[in-house]
């Protein structure tokens, strides 16, 4: 009896920390839309979020180590550290500098992971917020759009963190595709209803900034969802998607090389694609090593980038067809339980999130360890829910009749 006391404070601060870790984490989420400054989030994530929630770090991988999807991840990660040592000249302090990244990302799949699986209904009210505050600053970014005239030749970037249109798109065109997958998972109308507006608004967003690896990777999702889904099939807003698009394509036809027909970026793309296989094909089965700052070159631009615009590429180029394997090993077994939930469900919700990454990172992105960029929202979000999902199926089978678990 004389520990009681102790105890019961224990158990109060670990409450109250779990609290603050909750609030942390949701103005971290919506970060990139209540800031312009990158350098702020990132910043937020270490002091306010990664800290404090180092105290939470035994109880979250003790509930989360055995995941396969969790441990993939990690091990990916890990590999691709280590393949930087394969350098002739070590850069050290970059190489930590990474590492730090790497641990964050790895941080920020686990408490996805957790807070998904161990506090449902809190997360969908994170998810909610956090459509609604993306939603807020579009439609603002829209209203206060200088070039809003020369739309058919101009791309908005908007007020949030990313300072570029693509990575723009990217974001915004998840949080849309994020709002239509999670309105069946609320159960108010008047929410539901917010969430379904919200969409519209964000992918007005994402057809102005042009973006069209996030456009297409929209498309794909809300595709996914009105094809497998049993319910909340989201006909209306791929239609009405399919019905600007076209419009937009109409209007473009004559504003040339600017416009959302310009041709010459592909052109590009298959420049630095094929400029990729020769550095590949120097180091096929270990790579050239991550950080080896390799550049391709691009034939049209005549001149050189240090992004090859495909992480499937990246990868192969910089830890060869270890990495590779790597890479396919996490994103198959991420696959598979989304099919799993889906499947269990009738909600493919987390498969059309994760095809939106996939599908975006054909084009549009390098390598996977970067600050809070758009691949935390269309890769590492999605995978912290899938990784989640098997201990959500634990806690409910602990309380209800069995079901179908989650491998």
């Amino acid at each position: 009896t004389r520990h009681r006391p102790a105890w019961s404070t224990i158990v109060m601060l670990e409450r109250r920390l779990g609290q603050y870790t909750l609030l942390a984490y949701l103005i971290f989420v919506a970060g990139y839309f209540l800031t312009s400054n990158a350098v702020d989030h990132y910043k937020f994530l270490v002091g306010f979020l990664f800290i404090p929630g180092l105290l939470l770090l035994p109880r979250l991988f003790g509930a989360l180590s055995h995941d396969i999807v969790l441990r993939l991840a990690a091990a990916y990660l890990l590999y691709l550290l280590v393949s930087a040592l394969w350098a002739e000249t070590v850069d050290f302090e970059m190489l930590a500098s990474h590492a730090i990244l790497a641990g964050l990302i790895l941080f920020f799949v686990v408490i996805t992971a957790f807070f998904s699986a161990t506090e449902p209904k809190w997360f969908n009210i994170i998810i909610a917020c956090t459509v609604t505050i993306a939603a807020a600053n579009a439609l603002l970014s829209m209203v206060l759009w200088d070039d809003l005239q020369r739309l058919a030749v101009s791309r908005l970037v908007g007020l949030g963190t990313m300072r570029e249109p693509n990575s723009a798109g990217a974001v915004y065109g998840f949080h849309a595709l994020l709002a239509v997958a999670w309105a069946s998972r609320i159960e108010s109308r008047s929410v539901r209803g917010t969430l379904f507006a919200s969409a519209f608004v964000l992918l007005g967003f994402v057809l102005l900034t042009q973006a069209r690896a996030a456009i297409i990777a929209a498309v794909a999702g809300l595709a996914l969802l009105a094809l497998l889904n049993k319910s909340n099939r989201p006909v209306a807003h791929l239609l009405a998607l399919a019905a600007v698009i076209g419009a937009a394509l109409f209007v473009a036809a004559g504003a040339g090389d600017n416009s959302l027909l310009r041709n010459w970026t592909w052109q590009v793309r298959l420049e630095l694609w094929s400029d990729s296989l020769r550095q590949i094909a120097k180091a096929p089965l270990f790579g050239n090593g991550y950080l080896s700052a390799l550049e391709v070159y691009s034939h049209t631009e005549n001149k050189s980038h240090a992004n090859v615009h495909n992480s499937y590429l990246a990868a192969l180029r910089d830890g060869g067809a270890v990495g590779v394997a790597l890479l396919a090993a996490l994103l198959g077994a991420a696959v598979h339980r989304a099919v799993q939930a889906g499947r269990a469900s009738g909600d493919y919700a987390l498969l059309a999130l994760l095809c939106f990454g996939l599908v975006y990172m054909l084009t549009s992105t390098d390598t996977l360890i970067t600050r809070p960029r758009e691949l935390w929202v269309i890769l590492w979000f999605p995978l912290g829910l899938l990784a989640g999902q098997r201990l959500a199926a634990t806690r409910q089978e602990s309380t209800t009749t069995p079901r179908q678990s989650i491998d």
